[in-house]
Parts: structure tokens; sequence; C-alpha cells
């Protein structure tokens, strides 16, 4: 594989070698599957700088927060085709007497 190629997709070539490392096949050499778990997760070099504490508390703030016209503003995502429009295709219609010890009332 030619890293050469694949850093214009990453920008960054820690975060590269980073990605590779967690995309391993065998999970006994995947970044995080180790001994060192989790630890050696954040001792990579692409964290360098970055303090566990802080990302632990969610202390940091964000490289890029977009500009919202209210709380239910969607304009900087992108229009998603929903597979499933039809919810009663999924619907139940065995028999509802499991739900009945708990107190559940099934409207039909």
């Amino acid at each position: 594989m030619c890293l050469t190629f694949l850093l214009p997709l990453f920008g960054n070539f820690f975060f590269l070698i980073f990605c590779l490392k967690l995309l391993e096949l065998k999970p006994i050499l995947r970044l995080g599957c180790k001994k060192g778990g989790t630890e050696e997760l954040l001792s990579d070099p692409w964290f360098e700088g970055l303090s566990a504490d802080l990302i632990q508390r969610k202390a940091l703030l964000a490289p890029y927060v977009p500009k919202l016209k209210g709380s239910a503003d969607v304009a900087n995502f992108e229009e998603a085709e929903d597979e499933h429009d039809d919810v009663e295709s999924f619907s139940y219609s065995g028999s509802q007497d499991k739900w009945k010890k708990w107190g559940v009332k099934i409207k039909a």
C-alpha cells in the first residue's frame, strides 16, 4: 500500500499511521488490542499533546463548531433517504400475551 497516495485523504501522517494500526487485520497486532490496551492507544504519537484526563472529562474544545440557526437546524448534514419509510412492515402481529405480565397494554 502506498502511504503517499493515502496521505491526502487523511491530511496528517500520524493520523494515517494511527488508522492503519487500528485497521490491522490480526487482532493480536491491532492498536489497543495488545497488552497495553487503552494506554497503548493513548500513547500513540497521534495523541501527542492531548491529555487523557481532558479527553475523559470531555474538556477539549472542538476544532470546528458549525453555526446553527436553532436546536433543530440540520443544514450541516446531507439528506439521507430512509430505507424503511413503511413502519407498518415492521409491526409484530403475533400474540401480545407475553407483555401482559409487565402491565404493558398493546393497541391492536
